[in-house]
C-alpha cells in the first residue's frame, strides 16, 4: 500500500515479484506469492501475471470500500467540518472566516491538481471546488486572527478517497462522501489510519501472519 501511496494512488500499477520480496523485507519469494494468493482469494487485490520484459500489474482493492458505500442524498457538508465558522451562514465558501484571496488561488491549485490526477477529462466546477474546501480545509485562530489552512495529511486522504471510488467505477461525490462516512465511523483521519485499518482487516482475516 506504501509503494501505491508513493505513485498517488493509481487505478493500476507495474511491480515486479523482485522488487515485491525487496519491499516485504524478510520475506522469502515463496512467502510473497502465498500472500498474494490469499488477498486475490479475499478480494483485496487484482493480479496481472508479467513475462520477462513486462512487470506483473496490480490493481489494490482497499477494504474501504470493499465493506459497502452506500450512495445518500448528498449532506449540505461533509459531517467532520460542521465546526467551522461562517460569516453570516451563508454556503458561500468565501464567506468563511480566514478565507483570501490566498486560500482561494491554493484551493485552486488543490483542485485543479485532483482533476488532473484522476478525472483529466473534466474541470472542477464551483460546487466541485466547495467540496474539495470542506474537506480539506482547517481553521486556525480565534477572532480576528483566525485563518485557513489545507494540510497534506487532509489533502492526502481525499486523494486516497478518489482513489478508492476510480477503483469501484464510482468517482462521484455521493460514493466519496460515503467513503468519509466510513472513515468517521473508523476513527480515520490520515491515509496511514487507512492502511492500518486495512492491516486490521487482513490480520483478522487470517491474511497475515
Amino acid at each position: 500500500m506504501q509503494f501505491c501511496n508513493g505513485l498517488r494512488w493509481p487505478e493500476t500499477f507495474q511491480l515486479d515479484t523482485a522488487r515485491l520480496s525487496e519491499l516485504m523485507v524478510g520475506s522469502s519469494k515463496h512467502t510473497v506469492i502465498e500472500a498474494r494468493r490469499a488477498l486475490i482469494e479475499a478480494g483485496f487485490l487484482e493480479f496481472k501475471p508479467g513475462s520477462k520484459k513486462c512487470p506483473s500489474t496490480y490493481k489494490l482493492i482497499s477494504q474501504i470500500s470493499v465493506e459497502s458505500v452506500e450512495p445518500e442524498p448528498l449532506p449540505e457538508e461533509p459531517t467532520d467540518t460542521e465546526f467551522l465558522e461562517v460569516d453570516g451562514g451563508s454556503n458561500d465558501i468565501r464567506c468563511y472566516f480566514g478565507f483570501t484571496e490566498d486560500t482561494e488561488a491554493e484551493l485552486h491549485k488543490i483542485s485543479s491538481l485532483l482533476y488532473q490526477e484522476f478525472l483529466p477529462d473534466k474541470r472542477p466546477s464551483a460546487d466541485d471546488e466547495r467540496r474539495v474546501f470542506l474537506y480539506c480545509m482547517e481553521q486556525i485562530g480565534q477572532g480576528a486572527d483566525r485563518k485557513i489552512e489545507f494540510p497534506e495529511r487532509r489533502k492526502e486522504l481525499l486523494a486516497y478517497a478518489f482513489g478508492v471510488a476510480r477503483t469501484n467505477g464510482s468517482l462521484n461525490w455521493g460514493y466519496i462522501d460515503g467513503i468519509y462516512r466510513n472513515f468517521h465511523e473508523r476513527g480515520i483521519q490520515t491515509v496511514e489510519d487507512a492502511y492500518r485499518y486495512d492491516g486490521l482487516r487482513a490480520k483478522k482475516n487470517g491474511l497475515q501472519g
